[in-house]
C-alpha cells in the first residue's frame, strides 16, 4: 500500500492501482485510507465506476472536499454520493458511540481529561509551583495505573479495542490511554499488538508509538537527524511494520498537486527507484 501510495502522489495512477490492488488481496482488513485512494485510481484509469461508488458510499474518509481526487464527475452523482456517505457515516458512529466498548473506553479516559482541563485552566498558572505540579502527576499516575489495568483485560478478551476504520476523534480515548500506560507493560504486550498490526486491526504508526513511546524520535528518524541512519536501515525499518519510508505519517489527506510531507530519503529512494520497492 505504501508503494502505491508513492506512485499515487507521482500522478502514475496505473501502477498505483497495480499496487493497490495487489495489496488488496494480501489483507483481511482495507483500511479506508487505502481504500480511498484506490477508488481515484480506478476512477482515473476507467476502472470500474460502480465499484468506485460502493467504495465511497462507505468510506469513513470521503467527504466534499476529497471530489478533487475524482475529476469530471457530475454534479448528479456527487451529491447522491455525498448524501449516501453522510448517513452511513452518521450510523456508524452512533453505533460505536453508543457500543459497550466504547462507553467504557470513554469513562476511563474522563478523569483524566478532567483533571488535565483544571490543571490547564487553574493550576498552569502555578506551574512552577512544584508541590502542586507533584500533586497532579500523582493523581494522573493513579489513574493510568486503574485504566491499564482494566485495558489489559479488555485486550486480552477483545483484541485490540477500536479497530482502524475510526477516524479522530474515535481513536482518542484508547490511543490515549494506551500512550499513558506504563511502556514496560507495552513492551511485555509488543508481540501481541505486533501481531494485530498485521492483522490490520491497529495502525502501524499507532504501534510504533507504542512500543518506541515517542512522537519526537520518529519525526528524528523521518527527518534523518539520527547520525547512524542510512537510507536502507531506514528502509528496513519503516517496511517491516508498515510504515511509509517516502511520507511521514499524517491524519491529513494531500491535494492531488501537493506531496505529503516527505521524509530525509525520499529523493534518494525516487532516484534509485528500482532499487527501492515496498514489495520486492
Amino acid at each position: 500500500m505504501n508503494e502505491a501510495q508513492f506512485y499515487f502522489y507521482q500522478k502514475d495512477y496505473k501502477t498505483a492501482r497495480h499496487y493497490y490492488e495487489q495489496g488488496l488481496k494480501k489483507v483481511n482488513t482495507y483500511l479506508d485510507r487505502d481504500l480511498l485512494y484506490y477508488a481515484s485510481c480506478l476512477w482515473k484509469t476507467g476502472g470500474d465506476t460502480q465499484q468506485v461508488i460502493a467504495i465511497l458510499d462507505t468510506n469513513i474518509y470521503f467527504s466534499s472536499s476529497r471530489l478533487t481526487y475524482f475529476k469530471g464527475m457530475n454534479d448528479s452523482l456527487k451529491n447522491e454520493i455525498i448524501k449516501t456517505n453522510k448517513l452511513f457515516k452518521e450510523q456508524k458512529e452512533n453505533r460505536f458511540y453508543n457500543s459497550p466498548e466504547y462507553l467504557l473506553l470513554d469513562s476511563l479516559y474522563a478523569p483524566r481529561k478532567t483533571i488535565n482541563k483544571v490543571f490547564n485552566e487553574v493550576i498552569g498558572e502555578t506551574y512552577n509551583d512544584s508541590t502542586a505540579y507533584y500533586i497532579v502527576q500523582q493523581k494522573l499516575k493513579t489513574i493510568d495505573s486503574l485504566n491499564t489495568i482494566v485495558v489489559d483485560s479488555l485486550i486480552q478478551a477483545y483484541g485490540y479495542p477500536g479497530g482502524v476504520n475510526w477516524a479522530i476523534p474515535a481513536r482518542i480515548p484508547i490511543h490515549f490511554m494506551m500512550m499513558y500506560s506504563d511502556s514496560k507493560w507495552r513492551l511485555k504486550k509488543q508481540k501481541f499488538l505486533y501481531k494485530e498490526l498485521k492483522m490490520g486491526h491497529l495502525l502501524p504508526y499507532d504501534y510504533y508509538l507504542y512500543i518506541f513511546s515517542s512522537e519526537w524520535l520518529y519525526l528524528k528518524y523521518c527527518t534523518g537527524e539520527t547520525g547512524d541512519l542510512t537510507p536502507a536501515l531506514f528502509f528496513k525499518r519503516a517496511n517491516k511494520i508498515g510504515l511509509s519510508p517516502y511520507f511521514i505519517f499524517s491524519d491529513l489527506f494531500y491535494a492531488i498537486n501537493t506531496l505529503p510531507r516527505i521524509t530525509a530519503f525520499y529523493e534518494d529512494y525516487k532516484t534509485h527507484k528500482t532499487e527501492w520497492n515496498c514489495v520486492k
